[in-house]
Parts: C-alpha cells; structure tokens; sequence
C-alpha cells in the first residue's frame, strides 16, 4: 500500500515537472538556446557555425599549402643554381693559382728583383669556424710558433665570415723548416693549409729600396677600389717605386685550380687546371754599378762631414734616361715586404733623418746659384742683354736701406754672362732679374715662364710615384699668401735661386740637360723596355721628347759655354782634372733661420757631346764646391776611367 501510493506520488511529480520544463522551453526558448528539449530550435545556428569553421580550416590549409607550393617553385626554378652551388661548394673549391711576379734588370742584365721559394699560411673561414676547437687549437698553435706576431693575427682573424670559403693569408714569409713541421701539426685541423708561394728578393745595393719599392698584402680599401677589380685577399701587390708603377705589367695573369675536397676542406682530387701566366720582365736603364759605388761615396763623405742626407741624379741628356738614383738614407724594402718587426718599421717611421723620403724626387729644396743659367737664358731671350753685355759688380746694389750683396768682398769688376756664370757674380743676376735704376730686368713673371719651359714649378713625368712639383714664386701667390705686394727684393732673391723656389735633384738633372743637349726636354724614365720570360722585347721605351726649340740653340750655347768656364776659372776648377771635358754649376742655398745652407752641383760632360748629367745636393752640406763637387768629381773620374 505505501508501495503503491510512492509510485504515484513519484509519477505525479514526474509530471507537474515535465510540464513545468515545456513551459519555460516555450517561453524563453528564443533567449536561451541551451535550454532542455530546445535542440529542434538550434540546429541551424550550428549548421551556419560549422560551415564557418569549415571554411576557416579550409582557408588556412589552401594558403599552407600554396606558400609551400610557392617556396618549392622558388627553390628549384630561381635558386636553384645559388644553393646547388653552395652544396657543391662544400665538396668542389676553385683555388686561384697565383702568377709569377716580373723580375727586373739593370741595363746590363743585372737582376736586381728576384722570385725565391716561401710559404704561408691559409684559412678557408668556412670550414675553419664550423667547429670552434679548431681555432682555439689554431690559436693555441700560433701562439708557440708566433709569438709576437699573435695580436695582429688574431686581429685578422675576427674579420673572418663564417659563411665564407674564400682563402684568407695569416702568415706568410714562413721558413722552409717552420713550414714542414706546420703541414704536420694542421692535417687534421680543417680549413688550415700550409701553401708553397713564392717571395721577392729585392737584391744590390740597398739604396735601390726608393727606386724599385716594395710589395704586400692587398688592403680592404685597394680591394674595394674598381681599380683592382680582378684581385683577390690572398695578392699582393705593389706598394712603392716601380712595383707600383708598373703593376700591370709585372703582376701575370692568375690560373685557376678545380678541387674536390674532404670534410677538412683539404685537396682530394683535382678536377681541372688553367695554368697562369708569368708576369712580364723590366730591364732598366739604370747601372747597378754605378748605383753602388755612388751609394758607397756618398755614404763615405757623409760620415766623414758629419752630414746625414744627400741625393744624387745620373741621366743621359740626349734621351733622358736615368742611370743612376740614389737617396740616402735608405730604408730596407725587404724588411717592409716580409712584414718586419712592429718596433723596426716604428723606429724607420720615428727616424728623423726620414729615410722612407726619396729625397732625388720628392724632396725640395731651394736652389741657390744653379737656377742662375735659367735666368741667363731667359734674359737673352727677352733681349733683357747680348753675349757682350757688361755690368759691373762692386760688391753688391743697394736700394733705400737694403743691400743685396756679392759673395765676393768689393765685386767682380765688368762682368758678361759667362764670367757672371763662371764666378757666380750676384749682381749680374740681381740687374738682369730685377733691373736698377734705368737698367730694365726680366721680372718675377718671365723669370717664372723661362723656369717653367726647363720643366721647374712642376713634375717631371718620370715613371716612379711620388714626384714632387716644387714651386716657382709669383706675385698672386704672396699677395695671396702673406698679405703683402712683391718687393724687387723678392726678385733679387729669386733671380739668384733664394727665397720661396723649391726645386728637385731630379728637376735639376732634368732642366739643365736642356741646356746641355741644344735645348730639348726629355721626359726622365728609368725603365728601358718590357721584356718576356725570354729577355725578348714586347715594348721598347723610345725617348720622349717634352718641348724642343724653345730658346734659340746660340743662345743656349752660350749659357753652356758659362759653364766650362766654372771649370776653367770658377767655382769647380777642381774638375779640370778629369779625362775629360766638362761643365757645371755650384750653388750654395741658404734654409731655415739659422744660417744653414744646402750644397749644390750640377754638371755635365764630356763639354763637347755630353753623356751625363749630373744632379748632387748634401742637405746641410755647407758650400757647394766644398762637399757637393768633390762627390762629382769622383763619380765623373770613375766612370770616364771605366
């Protein structure tokens, strides 16, 4: 009975609640979608939902899909080549095979520039820096064998692109024995070679070093420059003197080597080979010998004077060929092209004698009393005076309360332009340059025209870097430069060679072989021709001639006959003992604040068909006739007794 009546009140409830439950679905039914029984209502939000959804994924997995697509087609179509070529680069290197540098002759055949055995050491970045114990066992390595050399190589090595397989020098000019205990200790060390090259020798004298210059490494900037496109990290190149002049021609075409490689990066097999091709020859017309016995008195009669710089020009005067081009003090060009000690080139740069300065081409100086035959020629080109003009010279000119005066006490009486030459009478120079009273003088212009058509105020063309131009004074420059108008002072002094001119050793070889030959102006070389590895010609150097026939030849001839007479009765009669004939022109040039002078001579011989010219200045050398025309003098006997 109680059985019974829980069923029915349970059933009861069963039902009141059902019809509760309908009600509220039908009454909030729209508001509340997760209300019970109301899944009829629902269905198709959640169809539009799920089509949504879906279209989403499917969206997504289309765009996937077509980026891989895309990336796929990249790869194979446009860089294929690039990454085929860097996988292949992991197994197939080209290494660049280095020419053979041109060596050098002096006229005689004499080699002066040799290529002699050497090796070096070589990284390839990326196979060195894809594990870094094998540079730390490099570091290590080089520690013990270069010790003072570390810094500057681990410098290099910072510049290193791991991605890089381009083979970068760290060490080079490595000896023979130091080499072969190297390529044992780096077998296994990869991207580490030990590579046979070849090293100049720069060979003679010495004082060679300015003249011929000296190679090395190709820097960042030569290597970006358009210049050197073609170059590689691993060249070397010129730096100075003829090296750098004539790169071109000495440098050779570099071959090409196709290799298959190890994990190491080390040469397994060689696939291919394009032998390179020699650098060509340069034969000079400079003599070695002559180059040594100069050197060799120069440096005799500076130790002997206390002196320390000194420069001597040898050129024939009728091509202009240079025979010899010595400047001293020197520095050692294999010692800068083998990389010496930091403190060795520090103490070369310190050095105050400044013997990196090629002092026959790059250093000026005032000219003293050898620029007079230039004013000479000019005033009888300008009719300023004729052969037979005389002035006379009673020791100096004064004009207000200055005085310009002779070198000799009371003058030299009537003088013509040869004894005004031959004695180095100031006063000529003083009228014929500046004038006096109602005598006309060149002036400061013409005397600058005439300077420059001997080829002074400017280079001479010569075919080792570096030259200077010297100055030749005018009005416009002082004006310009110190604020003040120009005084005949200024030409007095310019007309003797003083004041604000700066000429060369060179120039001066260069001008007076003008006045010497009839009055042509040869461009100054020292290389004679190109020739291969079989010494025959591939180009021959003819003289080149500048200007001719600017000043008529009698009048030049007389100038040069001014000059003899400085032989036979003037300042260089000590040259009257030679085997033969000559002429020329001392000159003493004050510089600086101190009363100091530089010594000068020029000259030329024989008289009658010159052979040489001759260039010589001792800096600081006091009189001309006194230390710079006894040098001369043994220069001009030891090549006329050969």
């Amino acid at each position: 009975m109680r059985l019974r009546h829980f069923s029915f009140f349970f059933e009861h409830s069963r039902d009141v609640r059902d019809n509760r439950l309908n009600d509220y679905s039908h009454r909030y039914l729209i508001d509340d979608p997760l209300a019970p029984h109301a899944t009829h209502a629902l269905r198709p939000r959640e169809r539009s939902f799920e089509r949504r959804t879906l279209l989403i994924l499917l969206l997504f997995f289309f765009l996937s899909f077509s980026v891989i697509i895309f990336r796929m087609v990249y790869l194979q179509l446009f860089a294929g080549d690039h990454f085929r070529a860097l996988a292949e680069g992991n197994r197939i290197r080209v290494q660049t095979l280095q020419a053979s540098r041109g060596v050098m002759y002096d006229r005689r055949g004499t080699l002066l520039v040799n290529n002699v055995p050497d090796f070096r050491i070589e990284v390839v970045p990326g196979d060195l820096l894809r594990d870094p114990r094998a540079l730390n066992q490099l570091q290590t390595m080089l520690q013990v064998t270069f010790p003072s050399a570390l810094l500057e190589i681990e410098a290099s090595l910072t510049d290193f692109s791991p991605h890089s397989f381009a083979p970068k020098i760290i060490v080079d000019h490595i000896p023979y024995d130091t080499a072969l205990d190297l390529m044992l200790a780096t077998k296994d060390l990869p991207g580490v070679h030990i590579v046979t090259s070849s090293s100049r020798a720069y060979l003679g004298t010495p004082s060679l070093a300015h003249v011929i210059g000296y190679t090395g490494k190709i820097s960042k900037e030569e290597l970006a420059s358009p210049e050197y496109s073609g170059y590689e990290f691993i060249d070397s190149l010129g730096k100075t003197g003829l090296e750098f002049s004539y790169e071109e021609v000495l440098r050779g075409m570099p071959g090409k080597k196709f290799v298959e490689v190890d994990a190491l990066g080390k040469e397994k097999v060689v696939l291919a080979e394009k032998v390179s091709k020699q650098g060509n020859n340069l034969v000079l017309s400079l003599d070695a010998d002559m180059q040594q016995f100069i050197t060799e008195r120069v440096n005799v009669w500076l130790s002997e004077k206390k002196l320390d710089a000194a420069s001597v020009v040898i050129l024939e005067p009728k091509s202009g060929k240079i025979l010899s081009l010595v400047s001293v003090p020197y520095y050692d060009n294999n010692a800068f092209h083998r990389g010496a000690p930091q403190e060795v080139l520090q103490a070369t740069l310190a050095d105050e004698r400044r013997p990196l300065l090629f002092r026959a081409l790059q250093g000026t100086y005032p000219s003293g009393s050898t620029f007079k035959p230039f004013v000479a020629a000019a005033a009888l080109a300008e009719n300023i005076i004729t052969p037979s003009t005389s002035i006379s010279s009673t020791g100096g000119i004064r004009i207000g309360v200055w005085f310009f005066p002779d070198w000799k006490a009371g003058g030299h009486g009537s003088t013509n332009v040869t004894k005004a030459l031959a004695e180095s009478v100031n006063t000529f120079f003083y009228m014929i340059g500046g004038g006096y009273e109602d005598f006309t003088g060149l002036g400061v212009e013409r005397i600058t025209h005439y300077a420059r058509l001997f080829g002074l105020g400017d280079v001479t063309g010569v075919d080792i870097p570096g030259e200077s131009k010297g100055f030749l004074p005018t009005k416009v420059w002082k004006e310009a430069t110190y604020g003040e108008r120009w005084y005949v002072g200024d030409t007095y002094h310019y007309a003797i060679g003083q004041g604000d001119i700066l000429v060369t050793p060179l120039q001066m070889a260069f001008a007076y072989a003008a006045l010497v030959n009839g009055g042509t102006l040869y461009r100054p070389s020292i290389v004679d021709r190109i020739v291969d590895a079989e010494r025959k010609d591939i180009e021959v150097f003819e003289p080149f001639v500048i200007r001719s026939h600017f000043i008529q030849p009698e009048l030049i001839a007389v100038v040069k006959s001014g000059l003899r007479q400085a032989v036979l009765s003037g300042s260089a009669r000590s040259l009257q003992s030679l085997p033969v004939e000559s002429g020329g022109k001392t000159g003493t040039a004050q510089f600086g604040n101190a009363d100091k002078t530089h010594a000068w001579f020029i000259g030329f011989a024989p008289y009658d068909d010159p052979q040489l010219v001759v260039s010589i200045l001792v800096e600081a050398g006091g009189q001309g006739n006194d230390t710079a025309l006894p040098i001369a003098k043994e220069i001009l006997t030891w090549y006329f007794a050969r």
